[in-house]
């Protein structure tokens, strides 16, 4: 498990990434924002982000345990849980 600090640091790397792949300000991407509703990730963002994942933090995030995911604070657990 990932500690606070280095969840933070995932947390700044995949808000990050979002603000970047979907050319979103960083400053309206927040761990609380929600995928579909908010940032608007589609299927094919969704993948996009998946493969965004694995080559940032070398961790497999199948599509299963993506679908689970509502808000960005999904994807930093998730990965944090990974570290």
């Amino acid at each position: 498990m990932a500690s606070e600090l280095s969840q933070n640091i995932i947390a700044r790397e995949i808000i990050k990434a979002l603000s970047e792949e979907l050319d979103i300000p960083l400053t309206k991407v927040t761990e609380e924002s929600l995928l579909i509703e908010e940032l608007g990730i589609d299927s094919f963002r969704a993948v996009e982000l998946m493969f965004l994942i694995k080559e940032t933090f070398n961790i497999e995030y199948h599509p299963e345990d993506f679908r689970k995911a509502r808000k960005v604070k999904d994807i930093v657990s998730y990965v944090a849980s990974k570290q």
